[in-house]
């Protein structure tokens, strides 16, 4: 029986990863509420807005500084 004690791939490393840290710290540089919105980040970034989302508000990514 397993109990979720498994050594899952973080960050860069998952097959699935759309960004990387370095992006992911550079949008959280950029964003600034009603100024510079999470969209906009997006687009520079050229990454999907629900990515940049959860990677600027720390739902994912949270490891990263």
């Amino acid at each position: 029986m397993t109990r979720g004690r498994t050594n899952k791939p973080a960050g860069e490393s998952h097959y699935r990863a759309v960004l990387t840290e370095d992006i992911v710290r550079a949008m959280r540089a950029d964003y600034r509420p009603y100024a510079f919105s999470v969209a906009k980040c997006a687009k520079k970034h050229n990454v999907p807005f629900k990515a940049a989302r959860a990677a600027i508000t720390r739902e994912t990514w949270a490891h990263v500084k």
